[in-house]
């Protein structure tokens, strides 16, 4: 443990722990202690206070470094779409393009799926019991439902298409991650 008297290493210890964020008590107690380790025994090697938090880096840069980590390394028995639920949080608070790529494929898949199964559901439905639901189109009836459910089929796809671009995305992103650390 590091001297508790010096005001710079409990501000900079204190920052790191508010900015892990969301890790668990116990990891979090435990990368602060190894953080504070760490300095300790640089300090009583004899290391320069500046120069040795100068090489960790910033606070909050150290703590985004061990949350990206912690997150990278999950425990296995954690369920994939888990896993893949918190690296998405991660990589959407890293950058602002991540966040933009993240939230408009996570919402827009889904709605695209569902808006696409309503439209193959309404097609068929107007044939069995016509005039419930109002289609317009200019040709005929049957042709104007089927269109509709072939038109459901494209939105399923297209949301298919959405939500597999972001696994692609985020396993892309999460090799990067790990190259990274």
């Amino acid at each position: 443990m590091t001297d508790v008297e010096n005001p710079v290493i409990q501000r900079y210890l204190k920052k790191f722990e508010t900015n892990l964020g969301t890790v668990e008590a116990a990891e979090r107690a435990e990368v602060v202690r190894e953080i504070d380790n760490h300095i300790a025994e640089a300090l009583h090697e004899g290391a320069d206070l500046r120069t040795l938090l100068q090489q960790l880096g910033p606070a909050d840069r150290l703590a985004q470094a061990y949350r990206a980590e912690l997150t990278l390394n999950a425990e296995p028995q954690a369920s994939w779409w888990t896993r893949y639920g918190r690296f998405s949080l991660l990589l959407a608070t890293t950058s602002l393009p991540s966040f933009l790529i993240v939230l408009t494929l996570t919402l827009f898949g889904p709605f695209l799926m569902l808006l696409g199964l309503f439209s193959m559901l309404v097609g068929p439905f107007n044939l069995l019991f016509p005039g419930i639901v109002e289609l317009s189109a200019p040709w005929p009836s049957p042709l104007a439902e089927m269109s509709v459910f072939a038109f459901g089929i494209l939105l399923v796809m297209a949301g298919t298409l959405g939500l597999g671009s972001l696994l692609l995305y985020l396993r892309m992103m999460r090799r990067l991650f790990r190259r990274a650390l």
